[in-house]
């Protein structure tokens, strides 16, 4: 007959082997967590916006021309050509260069995707940037995705899907190119000046 201490010695036995278990297996589950990569941004872009001296944006019924002589410089618009007082709209540019500078990649495609179904055949836009070292680098915009948050790109053999807000805010400037007009000054209205009333006549002393 086994005796009563033999049995608890036992039970106890199980019991710190289980938790001794349960903490090795923690201990594995999480160290693998710990130690899993975590996912590296996708770039695209080979420049940073002080290399940039020129951008085209080319789409189906417009396209626009920005240009500046060197990266301190102010930018210009070649085209549309500027009608009047417009001039560069410089916030609008800046903010566009920004968006191809350091756009928002959501996922890679493989390099044997069907440029047909992505509209990369013959792509809708075509960005093309041009480097103050005389390179150039170029864009290629196809069809939205199905689901509509991104656009399909492509830049040189990599096959990308560019965020959709990454890529309006540069082909916005196809819809309304970036001109803006002076703000009139406000004029001061003039301040009418009172006329005094004339003065009640004397009255006649009666005789």
């Amino acid at each position: 007959m086994i005796r009563r201490s033999t049995w608890i010695t036992l039970a106890l036995f199980i019991v710190l082997a289980g938790a001794a278990y349960g903490a090795t297996r923690y201990k594995n589950q999480h160290g693998q967590a710990d130690t899993t990569p975590s996912a590296t941004p996708i770039e695209i872009a080979t420049f940073t916006m002080n290399d940039v001296v020129g951008v085209e944006i080319h789409g189906p019924d417009q396209t626009v021309i920005l240009r500046r002589p060197d990266p301190k410089a102010e930018w210009q618009v070649v085209q549309p050509a500027p009608q009047g007082n417009e001039f560069a709209d410089q916030q609008r540019i800046t903010s566009a260069l920004y968006s191809l500078a350091a756009p928002s990649v959501l996922t890679t495609l493989d390099a044997t995707s069907d440029l047909h179904t992505l509209g990369l055949d013959k792509p809708t836009y075509i960005i093309k940037v041009r480097l103050k070292d005389g390179k150039t680098w170029q864009m290629n915009v196809g069809n939205e995705t199905p689901i509509q948050s991104g656009y399909y790109a492509q830049v040189g053999q990599q096959i990308v899907v560019v965020d959709k807000y990454t890529l309006s805010n540069v082909l916005d400037l196809l819809q309304t190119p970036p001109l803006a007009t002076p703000i009139p000054t406000p004029t001061q209205a003039a301040t009418p000046t009172s006329t005094p009333a004339p003065a009640a006549p004397s009255p006649t002393p009666t005789p």
